[in-house]
């Protein structure tokens, strides 16, 4: 993954925040992961990571203090209060987080 594929990978989960309505038909979490967890496993797929694209999304969830559970993350986050709206965005950021891990794994970290 270059920096610029990154960048348009991360600002086309940005828009799905901001308008999820209109890449899942409302604002509903479940939909939402369904459509996040296609567009991650695209991106495994093209970066041919396998086995490893999906270690590193588990260490995403948990780092973001999040059990990884057979269920996901959404009745952890229903059982914590969160909102739909609140729940979405949290699902977006954890694919962000493993967008930048990606590009981290391939370009090395820019920090």
């Amino acid at each position: 993954m270059t920096p610029e594929q990154h960048k348009g990978l991360v600002n086309c989960l940005k828009m799905m925040a901001e308008r999820p309505h209109l890449y899942t038909g409302n604002h509903d979490a479940t939909r939402a992961v369904i459509w996040l967890n296609g567009f991650t496993n695209a991106v495994i797929a093209q970066e041919q990571l396998g086995k490893l694209g999906h270690l590193i999304r588990k260490e995403v969830v948990i780092s973001r203090g999040w059990a990884w559970r057979a269920m996901g993350v959404i009745p952890q986050m229903v059982q914590r209060g969160m909102s739909p709206q609140e729940i979405i965005a949290e699902l977006v950021a954890i694919e962000i987080d493993f967008m930048d891990r990606l590009l981290n794994l391939k370009t090395g970290p820019t920090e």
